[in-house]
């Protein structure tokens, strides 16, 4: 950088490198899921790129990313598995490269076309951690760990099956159902619990094959953000 000021990390590292924009907290919104409500809109600008984060308040529940075919825009899938009436809560944690609105009192940073990039009430993306995986590569079950505290991931698909409709005896035909991540916060034990769940397998439903995505889903420290 030529003339301005400049932000350091403890460690004296830089925090904003020039013509760069920080990944910041763009909105944290609590969305209840139930049998009318399956889905949340996520992306609130088209153009720009954000990273979702979510945790819910049911150790059952299910969450997973989807696109918009005619929009392109993403949404969140979420639901229970075995429970044909349900309802349970969510918060969602939305980050993106946005400019920012100027404070009406504080430091403000701008750049050279006039838009602001950072200011004292920016949050920024930080404390990003990468789950392990407990169970068998390959397995649909592969993701299951415990956290200590209370975080939300990225959710995602984490595998797929397919059944048979007609039970062991045959006939019907092969449908199949998503496995998908499940963040659980148990305040009793101030853990998290981040795990593969399946959407559905209906009764008499017979399974045929089990397929899983290794997929191991970053988190974030909610404590940062609420």
């Amino acid at each position: 950088m030529s003339y301005s000021a400049r932000l350091l990390f403890p460690n004296g590292n830089p925090f904003y490198i020039q013509d760069t924009l920080p990944i910041s907290l763009f909105y944290k919104r609590d969305v209840t899921f139930n049998n009318s409500t399956t889905t949340f809109n996520l992306d609130a600008d088209g153009e720009a790129p954000y990273i979702y984060f979510i945790r819910m308040d049911n150790q059952q529940a299910y969450a997973y990313q989807e696109i918009n075919s005619s929009s392109g825009q993403r949404y969140i899938v979420s639901g229970l598995p075995t429970n044909t009436s349900y309802s349970f809560n969510a918060r969602i944690y939305c980050f993106g490269l946005a400019f920012q609105t100027p404070p009406k009192w504080g430091i403000a940073f701008w750049d050279a076309k006039g838009r602001c990039i950072l200011k004292n009430e920016t949050v920024t993306l930080k404390g990003l951690t990468k789950t392990g995986a407990s169970g068998t590569a390959g397995k649909v079950d592969y993701l299951n760990e415990s956290v200590q505290g209370k975080v939300a991931i990225i959710p995602e698909r984490t595998g797929q099956v397919t059944y048979r409709t007609g039970g062991a005896s045959g006939g019907g035909g092969i449908a199949g159902e998503s496995y998908a991540t499940s963040c659980f916060y148990d305040s009793s034990s101030n853990t998290t619990k981040i795990k593969s769940t399946l959407a559905s397998v209906p009764s008499g439903g017979t399974l045929v094959t089990s397929n899983g995505t290794n997929y191991m889903p970053a988190y974030i420290g909610c404590s940062l953000y609420d």
